[in-house]
């Protein structure tokens, strides 16, 4: 007992021997351990830069076929020079734009439609397809209206000074000034939201099939294709009439339409080949205006309408009528 007792009071004078270092020894130990932490630093770094090279520079990622196809299946050499163009530029100076994740779809196919190219192009569908293709669908604008613009000061001209202060839209019609008469800034084709699609020559032969508008325009006005000549709403409107009116065989054929303001939905004139004039507003039912149309012309007789001057149908509910009196059979 006592012995162990001996051994537990001296246990803590027991130490172990002191491990002698050398002092060139310890610095190059220190030394090895920081070059081995500078080559993983430099390791990884290698890797992280071969991943991105492997991710952003391989021939894997960038798109290097564009194929574009229209509603019909037809081809389109501008829609794959413009997508090639496209894709041949280069994000941050080094990042190529045909990168296939980091392509959007969305925002390519956008500046697309505004390329400039013919026939120009709507409707279009970018899809990316693994692992370097690219398909691009479209659809052909398709030109439904001739549009003429006309010179506003020549149309203010030819009405005299006194009149051209009037806040009356067809003042030219009623001091028997029609669009014709003006001087014409241009010709185009525009499709069903208004955008030109082309040039119309006045011997264009193909632009005879098309429904002819009158609209107000700046006499240095010009307008490229692409470019927005007419409302949406309004071609909605003068499509309607036009198809409204070849339905009815009662109503009088169509020569052609003037509207002073193109952009916004308003008032539409409405020439016809007869001799007078149709006016129709876009404040309500055009069904209803054309119901209008049809008792005037009823109550006027077949006879009479060769003396009409014009038939005002803007005031809903009402119909207002314009004869030329030397001419009237009572």
């Amino acid at each position: 007992m006592a012995r162990r007792d001996y051994a537990a009071k001296k246990a803590h004078s027991y130490k172990a021997p002191r491990k002698l270092v050398r002092r060139d020894h310890l610095r190059s130990e220190i030394i090895k351990r920081a070059l081995r932490q500078i080559a993983y630093v430099l390791v990884f770094i290698g890797f992280i830069a071969s991943l991105a090279y492997w991710i952003f520079f391989s021939p894997l990622f960038l798109i290097q076929d564009v194929e574009a196809r229209g509603e019909g299946g037809e081809e389109h050499t501008g829609v794959l020079y413009e997508a090639y163009q496209l894709l041949a530029g280069h994000w941050w100076f080094f990042v190529s734009k045909s990168h296939y994740i980091l392509l959007s779809e969305r925002e390519f196919a956008s500046k697309l439609e505004n390329s400039d190219m013919y026939p120009i192009i709507e409707d279009v569908h970018v899809e990316k397809i693994w692992p370097n293709k690219l398909l691009v669908t479209f659809k052909e604008r398709i030109s439904r209206l001739t549009v003429i613009a006309v010179s506003k000061d020549s149309a203010r001209s030819l009405v005299g000074d006194d009149h051209a202060t009037s806040s009356d839209p067809f003042l030219y019609e009623k001091e028997n000034v029609g669009p014709h008469m003006m001087r014409r800034v241009g010709e185009y084709l525009t499709d069903r939201k208004g955008i030109v699609t082309g040039q119309a020559e006045e011997k264009d032969e193909g632009s005879s099939q098309y429904p002819r508008v009158f609209v107000e325009a700046d006499s240095k006005g010009q307008f490229r294709q692409g470019e927005n000549i007419i409302g949406e709403k309004v071609v909605e409107q003068i499509m309607l009439l036009h198809r409204t009116f070849e339905t009815y065989p009662y109503l009088p054929k169509i020569d052609y339409f003037f509207t002073t303001d193109a952009l916004s939905l308003g008032d539409i004139a409405l020439y016809t080949k007869e001799g007078y004039m149709i006016y129709f507003t876009g404040d309500y039912s055009l069904q209803k205006q054309v119901n209008h149309l049809l008792l005037t012309l009823e109550r006027v007789g077949e006879l009479q309408q060769k003396n009409l001057k014009y038939i005002d149908l803007r005031l809903e509910n009402r119909s207002y009528v314009c004869c030329n009196l030397d001419n009237y059979v009572r």
